[in-house]
C-alpha cells in the first residue's frame, strides 16, 4: 500500500490528469519521470559507441536530455563535457545528389564518399563548437583550424547536412589516413567542391584529415575537455530507394565513427534503431564482429515499464494533490518513494557516502531487494486501475485478464519487446474516457477502498481506450506507407485479415493479388521493418515464410466502444 492519500478522491481532477507527451521536446514528466534502465546507465556510463533500440523505446527522450544537459555520460577524471547534438531531418534523394557531387574521390565508392562526408562534417561542427572557446587563438591548433573553416561558410552555427553541403565555398583536397591497406595509392584524397561552379577555380588548399582530428583531440585534453558528438534521428522509416540511401547514410557514419577511436577527447554516440542496424552492410564498415561490441540494446523489461508508469502516475498526485513525497509498505518492508530516503539519519547517509555504513546489513555482495520496487511501482498504477481488467480473446469473448499481464502483452509491434510510447498514447486515452465518463455521471468524488486503492478507472472505458488504440495504430502505419501502391496493399491486409494473425508469404500475395516476387519481398520486408509484422522463420526460403501480426494488429472486437463511452 502507499501512503499517504486522502480518503476520497475528486473526479474533477481527472480531466488534468497528464501521462505525458509521445515528444520528448513537449513533455513536462520527461526529466521528472525519467527512467534511467540499466541499458541507458550503461550507455551513459561505458565506452559504448552505439544505443540500439525499436520505435518508441525513448532514445530520442535520452537524446533530448543530453542535449539540455540533464543527462550526462561518465567523465573521464572529472573533465569538462562538452555535447554536439546532430538530429536534422534527412531528405534522402536530395541529399545523395548533394554529397555525391560534393564529395569527390580518387576512388569512385559511394561508402567511402559518405564516409568522408560525415567525418568532414563533424570536424566543422567540432570547429564551431569550439571557436568561441579559442581553438583560433591555439597557436598549435590555429593553421589547420583556421583554414579548414575558411573553406565553408555556414553562419558561424551547426549546420544540418544538407545546410554543411550547401556551405562549401572553396575547392578543397583532403589527405586521408595512407596506412588503409583497402586503398590502392598512398597519397589518398578525397575533396569538397562548391556547387556553384563560377567557384570552382577558387584556391585549393591541402589538409590532412587524421592531422586535424588528432590537433583537436590535442586541443581539448590540454584544456581537460571531452566533447560527445550524439546524433539521432536519421533512421525514420523510409522505402525503396531512399531506403538503400539511408543504408549508405548510416554506414558511412559507423564508418566514419570508428575512425575517430583513437582520439580519446572526441566521442562519438549513435542512437539508431535496431530495425535498420540489422540490414546494414556490416562488411563496408569492418564487419558485424568489429561493430557489435561496441552496441548496447534499449528494451524495456516488465520491470522498466512498471517504474515508467508508476513513476508518471505518482507525479500526477503530486502535482494535483499537493502530496510532497510517497512511502510504500508491504510484507513488513517499507520504502520512501523519493530519490533519497529522508528517514536514514545524516551521519547513516555520511557513512554510506564513505561507504562505511550497510544499512540492514548488507555488504556489497548481497543482492538489492529489486522486487520491493516493482511491488512498490505495481501498487502505484493499482492506486488507480484496477488489478483485474475486462479484453477480448481471439474469438471475441469477453473475459478477465490480470492488469500487468495485459500491459506486458498486449503493448508490443512486431519487434515482439515492450514500448513505452504507445503504453503512454493508451493511458493518456484511459484519463480522457473515464474523465468523461465523470463528466456525464454524477459522481463528483471516488472513495479509497481497504486496500488504498481508489476505483478510479472503469473497466469499460479501460476497454474502449484498447480499441480506439487499435484503430489509431493502424492509422499510424497507414500514414507511414509513403508509396502509394503499398498503403493500398496494406489497407487490403488490414480489412481482410479478420481474425487471422499469422499469414504465409503465399496468403499475402494471393491476398493482394500480385504475382511479383521482388515487389512482394520488398513490401514485406518494409512492414517487417516497420513493426507491422514478425517474421519468425527468417531462415527459410521466402516462399515458406510466415509473417505474424501483433496483438495490437488483431482483430478488433473493441471498435466504435469508445464513440459511446
Amino acid at each position: 500500500m502507499i501512503t499517504p492519500f486522502p480518503e476520497r478522491f475528486p473526479t474533477k481532477i481527472l480531466e488534468h490528469f497528464n501521462i505525458g507527451e509521445v515528444e520528448p521536446s513537449l513533455d513536462e514528466l520527461l526529466l521528472p519521470c525519467f527512467c534511467d534502465t540499466p541499458a541507458i546507465e550503461r550507455f551513459l556510463r561505458a565506452n559504448k559507441g552505439i544505443l540500439l533500440g525499436g520505435k518508441g523505446t525513448g532514445k530520442t527522450a535520452l537524446f533530448t536530455l543530453l542535449k539540455h544537459g540533464d543527462r550526462e555520460f561518465a567523465n573521464p577524471r572529472r573533465a569538462r563535457q562538452r555535447l554536439i547534438a546532430i538530429d536534422s531531418d534527412v531528405e534522402y534523394s536530395r541529399l545523395k545528389y548533394a554529397a555525391l557531387s560534393t564529395i569527390k574521390s580518387d576512388i569512385p565508392d559511394e561508402d567511402i564518399q559518405f564516409r568522408y562526408l560525415w567525418e568532414i562534417y563533424i570536424i566543422y561542427c567540432l570547429l564551431v563548437e569550439l571557436k568561441d572557446d579559442g581553438i583560433l587563438s591555439d597557436h598549435r591548433a590555429k593553421s589547420e583550424a583556421s583554414r579548414f573553416l575558411e573553406i565553408f561558410d555556414a553562419k558561424g552555427k551547426t549546420p544540418s547536412l544538407m545546410e554543411f553541403l550547401g556551405a562549401v565555398k572553396k575547392t578543397a583536397g583532403f589527405r586521408v589516413d595512407t596506412s588503409n591497406p583497402a586503398f590502392p595509392t598512398p597519397d589518398f584524397y578525397v575533396s569538397v567542391e562548391p556547387g556553384d561552379a563560377s567557384a570552382s577555380n577558387a584556391e585549393k588548399f591541402d589538409v590532412s584529415l587524421s592531422e586535424l582530428k588528432a590537433s583537436i583531440s590535442r586541443y581539448l585534453a590540454r584544456r581537460k575537455q571531452y566533447v560527445y558528438i550524439v546524433v539521432d534521428n536519421i533512421d525514420d522509416f523510409v522505402s525503396r530507394e531512399e531506403y538503400e540511401i539511408q543504408k549508405l547514410l548510416l554506414q558511412g557514419l559507423l564508418r566514419c565513427s570508428r575512425s575517430f577511436i583513437s582520439t580519446r577527447n572526441i566521442k562519438i554516440r549513435l542512437l539508431l534503431r535496431t530495425e535498420l542496424f540489422e540490414h546494414i552492410n556490416f562488411s563496408q564498415v569492418g564487419g558485424y564482429d568489429k561493430v557489435a561490441p561496441t552496441t548496447i540494446k534499449l528494451s524495456w523489461t516488465p520491470s522498466d515499464i512498471w517504474e515508467f508508469l508508476g513513476e508518471r502516475i505518482l507525479w500526477n498526485f503530486k502535482h494535483h494533490l499537493e502530496i510532497e513525497h510517497f512511502e510504500y509498505s508491504g510484507d513488513g518492508q517499507s520504502l520512501d518513494l523519493e530519490p533519497w530516503d529522508r528517514k536514514v539519519p545524516w551521519y547513516h547517509r555520511l557513512l554510506m557516502w564513505l561507504h562505511l555504513y550497510k544499512p540492514n546489513g548488507r555488504d556489497s555482495r548481497d543482492s538489492k531487494d529489486v522486487s520491493l520496487w516493482d511491488e512498490a511501482y505495481k501498487s502505484a498504477i493499482t492506486t488507480i486501475f484496477p488489478r483485474t481488467i475486462k479484453h477480448y480473446d481471439g474469438s471475441g469473448n469477453v473475459e478477465d485478464i490480470d492488469l500487468f499481464s495485459f500491459i506486458e502483452t498486449h503493448f508490443k509491434l512486431g519487434n515482439d519487446e515492450l514500448t513505452p510510447r504507445i503504453l503512454m498514447i493508451y493511458v493518456q486515452k484511459v484519463f480522457e474516457l473515464c474523465a468523461d465518463y465523470y463528466a456525464k455521471n454524477d459522481e463528483p468524488f471516488v472513495e479509497k477502498d481497504e486496500n488504498g486503492e481508489f476505483p478510479l478507472l472503469k473497466r469499460r472505458e479501460i476497454l474502449a481506450a484498447y480499441g480506439w488504440l487499435q484503430e489509431e495504430v493502424l492509422r499510424i502505419f497507414l500514414g507511414s506507407v509513403t508509396i502509394n501502391e503499398w498503403r493500398t496493399w496494406l489497407e487490403i491486409i488490414f480489412k481482410q485479415k479478420g481474425k487471422k494473425t499469422t499469414f504465409s508469404y503465399r496468403a499475402v500475395r494471393k491476398l493482394i493479388g500480385v504475382g511479383d516476387d521482388v515487389e512482394i519481398r520488398d513490401f514485406l520486408a518494409y512492414l517487417t521493418h516497420l513493426g507491422v509484422f514478425q517474421c519468425r522463420d527468417t531462415s527459410v526460403a521466402l516462399e515458406r515464410r510466415h509473417y505474424e501480426l501483433p496483438i495490437l494488429l488483431h482483430k478488433n472486437f473493441a471498435s466504435g466502444l469508445h464513440a459511446g463511452s
